[in-house]
């Protein structure tokens, strides 16, 4: 096991452990106490190995499966608060839980090198849509 300074996480040390595979995670208890030492850090400002720790703690202890439909209710939840679209503060916590739930499924389809490249593809396909306008002929 080693320390790591997470992103100083507001002056906390945090163990990263190693299970019986060699897999690398950060005890659930660690990140609770983190949690209840600081509740008003925002995730976003986590270090990206903390955070996939904790994602991948998640996916460990309920199952893929049991993520996949998570993802799906969640998908539906914001869905929902956009067609809502009147409270705002609803709306940013649904985001939320989307963007933890599709990081969970880039580590459940090991795919984020993928995605990632559809993302560019996809931004710079909108990119072009958005700037033709502005092409005068």
């Amino acid at each position: 096991m080693r320390l790591i300074d997470a992103d100083a996480l507001f002056g906390k040390k945090i163990m990263i452990r190693v299970d019986a595979e060699g897999e690398k995670y950060v005890a659930l208890e660690d990140v609770r106490e983190i949690i209840r030492q600081a509740p008003t850090i925002y995730t976003a400002r986590w270090p990206a190995a903390v955070r996939n720790e904790i994602l991948r703690e998640a996916i460990r202890r309920y199952g893929h499966g049991h993520q996949l439909m998570k993802a799906v209710e969640e998908l539906c939840e914001l869905i929902r608060a956009l067609a809502r679209s009147d409270d705002h503060e609803n709306i940013a916590e649904e985001m939320a839980d989307v963007r933890i739930m599709l990081d969970q499924m880039e580590l459940i389809f090991n795919n984020r090198e993928k995605v990632w490249q559809y993302e560019l593809k996809k931004l710079k396909r909108l990119d072009e849509r958005v700037h033709a306008a502005d092409v005068v002929e």
